[in-house]
Formats: C-alpha cells, sequence, structure tokens
C-alpha cells in the first residue's frame, strides 16, 4: 500500500466518520447478544467469542483477551498493517477521498515525549524512555532484542495485560531472561510484571487505603535488576559497593549515576519466614567482587504510622523497617559460608526529598557526584557507635552489630526516646499504645499511664525508706496483696470464662471486644506494665518470685464473668467488621459504632474488612395470582448487583438449563422458550439465597430446624452416579467468609459412626459443613443435631450434650441424593440444587477470569459482604411472612430432578433396569412401547422375574420393599400406581387385590378406568 501522507485534521475526519461497530459488521458477521454484538474472532478463530459494545467505541474477544477502543486498532492488528495504513482502509470504507500530497517541510524538532502516566513518572524520577530500556533474551529464538521494561498497559483482573494509561514493571533476569513466578493456584508458570496504578484511589485494599503497586500474589521475592547491573555482571566488570533501594525508579536512577543498585519491590516483601534469599544478588556479588552493600531507606524510615489508632502499637511501622533490614543484614552475612565477607551499611535519608530519585533531582541535581564524595568521606569518618551523618543521610554501619541496637536506631527498646522523638505527634492523641501499655502526654507533657494502678490495685505490698537513698532504692518491699491483684486484673478487663463444654478460658473484655487469651500472657502484661512504671528492686523482686506470684493458681483468682454477648433474636442478627457492625432485620440494614454498643463481641466473629453499606444488589416481589395460585417470586438484579461475582456464581448454579441460555463459549444469549424458564432460574436463585440466610442467622428457631443439602442437578448416568464439580463447595466457603464453619470431610470410613467426629465442636461454630458425604449416608445419625441437640464426646473430657443455638447448622454437600422419603427426612431437609455450568472441564477461573475469593480486589470484596447481608435480610422477610417451606422462609426450589435422584437411588440400578425392560420405558426419552402399562399384572410374577434374572438380589429386595420401589419407579416417570384404588388416609397407595390375588397397576396418562 502507498506511504500517502495524511494531515492530523484528515486524521481526525477519518477517525470520526469511521464508527467501530459498522466498520467491523463488514468485516466479520455479527449478530445480536443482550447489549453486545458477537461474531468470530479475526485473532483466535473462536465462533462466538468476539464482542463488540453497542454504543461503546469497544471490542474484545473473551477467549484470546484481544481488545481495543477503535477501528484502527482494528485494522493494524487484524491487516498487519501500519497506522498510516490503516487510516487508508478506514478512509475507503467511509468513502473519503485523501489527495496524495508530499509531506510538508518541518523543521528538525527534538523527539517529543508522549504525554502519558508512564512517562510522567519517569520524568519525576529524572528517567527518559531511553534509561530504562533493556536487552531481554528470547530462549525460543535464541536472540535478544531491546526491549522498554516500563510501559504503558493495565492489568485487568485474570492478570493479563490490557490497553491502559498505567505503568507496568517487566522483571529481567541477569541474563535477560523474563523473570517468571510459579502460580500455585493455576499450576502454572506466569510472567512476573508489577504495576503501578495512576490512581491508586480506585485501587483499594481491605482497610480502604489506596494501593500503588500491585506485586503478583503469591510470588516470591524477585528483585529488579536495571539493565546496567546486566552489563557489569556479563562482561565481569568488578564493582566494590552495590545498593539496594526500594523501588525500581529508585534503582534506575541509582545507576544513572554511577551507583549500581537493586531495586526491592517494596520492604514488606522481606518480612516473613518464608522469604528465601534471592540467588541473583549472590551471582553478581560474587562474580563483580562486591565488598561493601547498602540498604538505602527513604527519608520517612523514621516515621510512625499515618493511620494511628489508639489500640494500634505506634511502633508498627517502624518496627517494619527494623524486620526488613535485619532480613538484609542476616541475608548478607550468610554468605560467609561462600567465603564471601561484606561491609553491611543502612542509608537513612534525611532531606525534604524522599527518595533518592528526588533527591537526585531535587538539591543534587547536576551534583550527583556529591552523593558519592560524602559517602566516601561518611564511611571513612564512621565512628566506634557505627553512626555517622551528613546533610543528605544518616549511615549506619550494620554488618556486626546486634540486633538490640540495630533496635536502638528506632528507640524501639526506649519508649521515652520513642515517644519524645515523635512527640508532636502523639501529644494530639487521647492515649496510645507502646508495647502492652497504654501511655498519655498529660498537661505537663509527660508520658503518664492512660489507666494508672490504683492503690487498691497495687498488688506489690512496700513502704517508703526513712533514707534518702536514689530512686531505685526509695521502696522498701513488705509482701504481695493478692486481693489487690484481682482488682487489677478485674479492672483491666480479665476474667475467668466457662465454655460450653465446661472447660475454663482467660478472657480480656475492653472496648467491647471479648478476646481469649493465655495464662502467660496476663502474666507478662501485669509484669511488663509494672517494668515500665517501678524502679529496678521491685522488678527484681517480682521476677524472682513470679513463679509463686504468678503462678497458674494464683492467676486462676481473677473473677468469673458471664459476657453480655449481642446475640441474635428470631428476626434480628448481626454482622461484625472492622468498622462497623451491622443490625440486620427484616426491616433495614442498620451500621452501628462499636463504641455505641451496650454488649460485647468476640473478637474471633470480627470480619477483618471495612464494610461500606450499599444500594440494594437485587430487589425481591411476590405474586400470589400467576400459575395457577402459586406464588410467584420476581427476582431482579440491579446494575450494581450484576458486577458482584458471588451474585452471579449464584446466578449460573441455578440455571439448571443453561446449555439453552448459553452458548458454547458461555456467554449468555437471554434465549427463553417462555416466561417459565427465567421464573424457574429465580426461584432455584432464592433457594439459595434465602438458605445463605438461614445459615447465617445465628438463631435457633423450633419451627424451622433443617440442614441444607447442596445437590448436583443432574441425574447422571447411573443411580448413584455424579460428576461432581459443580461449585457447591464454593457455597461452604462462602459461608466461612461471614460466620465460623467447621469444615469436615465426610468421605471418611465408618464417619457416621465414629463418636468422637464432633471433638473439634465449640461454642463459636455456628455451621457444621460435611463436605461430600458418600453414597447411602446415614442422614438419622445427625436427626438430633439438626434438631438442635448435640453431644460431644472428647477423648480427654468426656460427653457433654448442648442445645438451642449452642448447636451449629448443618450443611451438607454431595454428589449422591441423601436416602429417605419419609416425613422425617422430609422435614429436616432443605435442598439446593446445583447445575452443571461449572465441572471438571470447566471451571470458575475460566468464566470470571480469576479466582472466586483469592483474587478479588476490594470492592468485589464490598459486593460479596454486602450480598451477604442483603440474603440474610431476605431470609428474615420471607420468614416474617411465613413464605417457604412450611412458612420457614426458605424457598423450595421445586427442582424435581433432585426428587428423581433420589427416586432413582433408591430403587437402585439393577432393580431400575429391569422394570424400564419390563415395561419397554426408556430412561432417555420415556417412550412407552408396549402395552405392560395401563394393565393389572399380577405382583408376584414381577417379582418372581425379577429374581429369575437376578438371583443374588432376592437378599436386597423383599416383596415389601419390591412393593416400595415399585412405587419410587412411577413416581419417576409420572405413572400412577394402583389408580383405581388411590391411596389410603395416610397418602400410601392401596393394595389390589382379587380372589386373594394381589395385582400391580402402573397407568400414563393415558389410561382410562
Amino acid at each position: 500500500m502507498e506511504n500517502i501522507y495524511i494531515s492530523k485534521e484528515k486524521s481526525e475526519e477519518i477517525i470520526n466518520a469511521c464508527k467501530l461497530l459498522p466498520v467491523i459488521e463488514k468485516f466479520i458477521p455479527l449478530k445480536k447478544s443482550g447489549t453486545n454484538m458477537v461474531g468470530e474472532c479475526p485473532m483466535c478463530g473462536n465462533k462466538k467469542s468476539f464482542n463488540v459494545s453497542i454504543g461503546k467505541e469497544m471490542f474484545k474477544c473473551f477467549k484470546c483477551d484481544w481488545g481495543g477502543n477503535n477501528a484502527a486498532k482494528f485494522f493494524m492488528e487484524v491487516k498487519k498493517i501500519s497506522y498510516n495504513e490503516a487510516l487508508q482502509v478506514m478512509a475507503e470504507t467511509a468513502n473519503i477521498i485523501i489527495e496524495k500530497k508530499g509531506n510538508p517541510k518541518l523543521k528538525k524538532q527534538k523527539s517529543i515525549i508522549a504525554d502519558n502516566f508512564k512517562n510522567r513518572q519517569l520524568k519525576m524520577s529524572g528517567l527518559e524512555p531511553k534509561d530504562v530500556k533493556a536487552w531481554e533474551y528470547l530462549p525460543e529464538d535464541n536472540k535478544q532484542k531491546e526491549v522498554d521494561v516500563f510501559f504503558s498497559g493495565t492489568i485487568g483482573s485474570n492478570n493479563k495485560i490490557l490497553d491502559g494509561d498505567d505503568m507496568i514493571i517487566k522483571y529481567l533476569d541477569l541474563n535477560g531472561k523474563l523473570v517468571t513466578y510459579y502460580d500455585d493456584k493455576n499450576k502454572k508458570e506466569n510472567a512476573f510484571y508489577r504495576i503501578r496504578w495512576q490512581f491508586p484511589e480506585s485501587h483499594l485494599d481491605r482497610s480502604y487505603r489506596p494501593i500503588k503497586y500491585k506485586t503478583p500474589y503469591g510470588a516470591n521475592i524477585q528483585m529488579y535488576i536495571p539493565e546496567k547491573l546486566r552489563v557489569i555482571y556479563r562482561d565481569n566488570h568488578t564493582t566494590r559497593r552495590l545498593f539496594f533501594t526500594e523501588g525500581e525508579k529508585k534503582a534506575e536512577k541509582m545507576c544513572k549515576h554511577g551507583f549500581p543498585a537493586f531495586g526491592m519491590p517494596g520492604l514488606h516483601s522481606l518480612v516473613g519466614k518464608d522469604k528465601s534469599f534471592p540467588e541473583s544478588i549472590t551471582r553478581f556479588i560474587e562474580r563483580c567482587g562486591v565488598k561493601e552493600v547498602f540498604f538505602v531507606l527513604d527519608s520517612d524510615y523514621m516515621d510512625i504510622s499515618n493511620n494511628l489508632t489508639p489500640d494500634k502499637d505506634i511502633t508498627q511501622r517502624p518496627r517494619t523497617f527494623f524486620y526488613a533490614v535485619k532480613k538484609f543484614k542476616d541475608w548478607m552475612k550468610t554468605l560467609a559460608n561462600r567465603n564471601i565477607y561484606l561491609e553491611v551499611y543502612l542509608i537513612g535519608g534525611k532531606t525534604e526529598e524522599k527518595g533518592v530519585d528526588d533527591l537526585f533531582t531535587g538539591v543534587l541535581k547536576g551534583k550527583e557526584n556529591n552523593y558519592k564524595m560524602e559517602l566516601d568521606k561518611q564511611i571513612n569518618s564512621i565512628a566506634q557507635e557505627n553512626y555517622s551523618e551528613c546533610q543528605y543521610f544518616n549511615l549506619y554501619k550494620i554488618s556486626t552489630i546486634t540486633d538490640i541496637k540495630l533496635q536502638n536506631i528506632w528507640n524501639l527498646n526506649n519508649k521515652v526516646d520513642f515517644c519524645t522523638f515523635h512527640k508532636e505527634r502523639l501529644k494530639s492523641m487521647e492515649y496510645f499504645t507502646f508495647g502492652f501499655n497504654r501511655w498519655k502526654y498529660d498537661e505537663d507533657e509527660n508520658i503518664v499511664q492512660s489507666h494508672p494502678i490504683n492503690e487498691d490495685e497495687d498488688f506489690v505490698a512496700k513502704k517508703i525508706k526513712k533514707t534518702e537513698n536514689d530512686e531505685s532504692d526509695k521502696f522498701e518491699i513488705i509482701g504481695f496483696d493478692y486481693i489487690n491483684m484481682q482488682n487489677f486484673f478485674r479492672n483491666r478487663g480479665y476474667f475467668r470464662y466457662e465454655n460450653v463444654d465446661e472447660t475454663i478460658s482467660f478472657v480480656n473484655i475492653t472496648n467491647h471486644i471479648f478476646r481469649k487469651t493465655r495464662y502467660d500472657k496476663i502474666k507478662d502484661f501485669a509484669l511488663n506494665l509494672y517494668r515500665d512504671i517501678y524502679p529496678k528492686n521491685i522488678n527484681n523482686y517480682l521476677a524472682s518470685k513470679q513463679g509463686s506470684f504468678f503462678s497458674l493458681d494464683q492467676i486462676s483468682r481473677v473473677d468469673y464473668i458471664i459476657p453480655d454477648f449481642l446475640e441474635a433474636e428470631r428476626n434480628h442478627d448481626y454482622l461484625f467488621f472492622s468498622n462497623k457492625i451491622l443490625s440486620i432485620s427484616s426491616e433495614n440494614i442498620n451500621l452501628i459504632n462499636i463504641d455505641d454498643i451496650e454488649g460485647v463481641v468476640k473478637d474471633i466473629d470480627i470480619i477483618n474488612f471495612e464494610f461500606k453499606k450499599l444500594p440494594p444488589l437485587f430487589e425481591v416481589t411476590r405474586h400470589d395470582d400467576v400459575f395457577q395460585d402459586k406464588p410467584f417470586y420476581q427476582l431482579n438484579i440491579t446494575d450494581l448487583g450484576k458486577k458482584c461475582d458471588f451474585l452471579k456464581y449464584i446466578e449460573v448454579t441455578s440455571d439448571l438449563n443453561w446449555e439453552k441460555h448459553y452458548d458454547e463459549d458461555r456467554h449468555f444469549t437471554g434465549n427463553f422458550d417462555n416466561n417459565e424458564e427465567p421464573a424457574k432460574i429465580n426461584l432455584t436463585m432464592l433457594n439459595k439465597m434465602t438458605s445463605i440466610g438461614y445459615l447465617m442467622h445465628r438463631y435457633r428457631d423450633k419451627n424451622c430446624e433443617k440442614a441444607i443439602i447442596a445437590m448436583d442437578s443432574s441425574l447422571g448416568s447411573r443411580a448413584g452416579s455424579a460428576e461432581g464439580r459443580t461449585g457447591k463447595s464454593m457455597f461452604g466457603h462462602a459461608l466461612a467468609k461471614i460466620r465460623h464453619v467447621l469444615w469436615m470431610d465426610a468421605k471418611k470410613p465408618n464417619f457416621e459412626d465414629d463418636r468422637f467426629q464432633w471433638d473439634q465442636i465449640s461454642e463459636d461454630v455456628n455451621v457444621v459443613f460435611l463436605d461430600d458425604v458418600k453414597l447411602n449416608f446415614k442422614f438419622d445419625s445427625i436427626y438430633n443435631i439438626v434438631s438442635g441437640i448435640m453431644t460431644i464426646e472428647k477423648k480427654s473430657i468426656g460427653k457433654k450434650t448442648i442445645t438451642g443455638s449452642q448447636v451449629p447448622k448443618i450443611l451438607l454437600t454431595t454428589n449422591h441424593a441423601i436416602n429417605g422419603d419419609t416425613s422425617s427426612y422430609k422435614d429436616r431437609q432443605i435442598k439446593i440444587p446445583f447445575s452443571d455450568f461449572f465441572s471438571e472441564k470447566y471451571k470458575p477461573y475460566e468464566f470470571f477470569g480469576h479466582l472466586l475469593f483469592e483474587n478479588w480486589d476490594i470492592d468485589q470484596w464490598n459486593l460479596f459482604y454486602n450480598f451477604m447481608a442483603q440474603c440474610m435480610q431476605l431470609y428474615f422477610v420471607f420468614q416474617k411472612n411465613e413464605w417457604g417451606i412450611n412458612n420457614s422462609g426458605i424457598i423450595d426450589a421445586q427442582c424435581r430432578p433432585l426428587e428423581m435422584k433420589l427416586w432413582k437411588q433408591s430403587i437402585g440400578n439393577t432393580l431400575f433396569d429391569f422394570l424400564c425392560d419390563f415395561f419397554q420405558v426408556d430412561d432417555e426419552h420415556y417412550e412407552i412401547r408396549t402395552n405392560n402399562l395401563n394393565r393389572p399384572i399380577i405382583r408376584k410374577e414381577i417379582y418372581d422375574e425379577y429374581l429369575r434374572r437376578y438371583p443374588s438380589q432376592e437378599k436386597y429386595c423383599s416383596p415389601n420393599n419390591f412393593w416400595e420401589k415399585i412405587q419410587s419407579f412411577c413416581k419417576y416417570f409420572e405413572f400412577k400406581f394402583n389408580p383405581i384404588q388411590g391411596v389410603d388416609n395416610k397418602g400410601y397407595a392401596r393394595y389390589h387385590k382379587s380372589n386373594g390375588v394381589e395385582y400391580i397397576t402402573i397407568a400414563n396418562k393415558y389410561f382410562t378406568q
């Protein structure tokens, strides 16, 4: 194609004229699907994965993830042409004439750097795109290519790189190969990329704090290696000094000015027991003759947290720096095992410029060598204290110092020095926590206890010495006061508490929070408090006597308490979050501050999440005049609800005929044969949603004692067979994000007969999740538990019976049917069906593009918690109005396949096959080919024929049992059993006898008397 010059004005005319949808329709056949047009993807060839948004300039393939937002991109990538050539194709499509003109002569200009977020970030650090290029080695081609390791884009929910204006950072190893990490969840190797969000406020953590950088979930520590380090390494150059700094841009900036530096993706990445030493560092140090290593911290390395609360330890942030530096120092010490001995230094910034890149672009711009000269000077003059400082930084030599001395850099071992350093910040707080204790600044700006020890709490009996001595000898100890010790612990919220199993726990109750604790922690609390406020002689006395004064027997003198917990009521319950308490009833969901409640909350009930209340994710209305006087529930998912992954999971697992409503790539088509199909989906969704509300409700209602049974709706080819993997367990995992769920493997042998099977039950367990119960599970073994009576036997304690709300509710999942068709079974069960939308071959990850729960951002978590809270409110509404099964508030899914599964399983494969053959009924198509139906047949003849064919079945199927199984066979095919005789007053089929001979009549819809 000819390279024609196209002016800027003409380019804009072409782009404005070529709307995306009409252009694409000329090249790809599209058909409407919901709010999109779908067709074959020109990149991967998938028939129905390519989507074009109606009314929006966007296209995307959900199979290969290719997409864009303009016609030029479409033509460039489909036809493999340049932007100029794409404009020519677009002009032809839009019938726009381009006059062939030469390119006007332009004055030579300097290359203009694109104004995007990535380049703005580089510019702030004094870098240009050319500074961050690298040679990447491509193993498949055995060659190198120059790449931008900082580039524009964004990362989608499935961790794939997409078009966008965030900044993505590619990691290459010392040899230029792409760094990868093993994704344990998906069992594959992924490329390691870091992303710097342009708008951190749109990416929040669970406490709603903005996140600037995202590192791949589950990846090990990686070090960013600038190209200049690779050059040094490849060319076997030597460098005496090596620097380590937080952040990739800082590392590039230091390298640019002659300071070879690795970049760390964050200090927190160094903290943790499982963080191994990167081998790339060792290889570089060994090959390049490094003698001195420097850990470079920003100028805020001494600061305390910006998000301080009175009960959060004020040393938390400085301790993070200490642990990171300690880890670094310990790493370097391990190299002595390879005969590599290094001097290790810590550099802490001290100018207004936060990072070293800010320093080099600020006061040291053009004078970067001054940094080196100051460093040389301070290293040569560093004193015995291993500390020196200049106007740019503080320098610490940490090669051989102890951890205690390393902590002293941040004054972590001295309360007075630490608080004095941060005095201006701490003065404004009502109180603050340092170590075990709470302190405050008084009016005279002295550090005092926020809760001082009163006279009746001071358990060390003492008197003032008459002789004037130094402060440490001021008191004479005369004994120990156990009554005062009881007062001391009571006033600080320490008590004994009797558990449901009659064992005793130590607890602490402060600020309405109930926490279980240990004897040794109570002892340490008292000793540490005295250590902070009394002189050395008293603390030595307590330390020498702690075996007797603070023995378990003595600590056990603390008072008993019966806490006033926030309990659930019949139509009311709570959810507890770190920032709010949700009070949920049928009328509303109210947010309460924990300081405003009168009772107490168990700390283990509090979800570590800052909840934000959202508008409704769904709306439900009931109509009582539709479908033959049966109530009809209309469920409408709001636009906000459509963004909730878990609500979508509930929807697709409730579409029992999903193959009719989704295409082969699992895209919703919206094609329904009639109005009853979406109504059935709504009913099954409400069945799950009200079951969620019931299981989350901590109250035991005698009128609603049910086990929730999650079952596959597919019948399977044989009775008792099912593929599973339909997402049932996800239902239980979701509940575990809200309540205390005890997961139990119900497949293990003799599970029902194990006398100690419930020994893990405690008063904190809300739901017992019996996962994947086996075929022929003995449901009657849990009758009493479902009814609110539970006997727990523990090997070391014996038996204990608990009742009422202390008894957890039951959730079962199974690939089979739970045997039993009597009223005793039915009254204790609520079945929730799951479609086979998900299976072993198609998992939720493939549908959502990410793992549920594991890869959610803050908004998705908030949608989930709002949905679960609204499910509980929905259950309360239905319960109050006496809707659902037996007015319980739980909706019946009315799923015939679940009943058919039970009937087929109760009949057994052998007898089922025999009866299908005897009556010539096709299980798949229900085709009737003979006249064995609709006429009386001698019952004994059928039974005898069955045993003649299968003589071994006699011990499994008695004549009476045979009678019951034939009735189940009739229910399965919707046949009538002995239609003339009807049923008795208990609903059982009547016998058909004539002249002492018993007959059986199985009738279909064509039967006439």
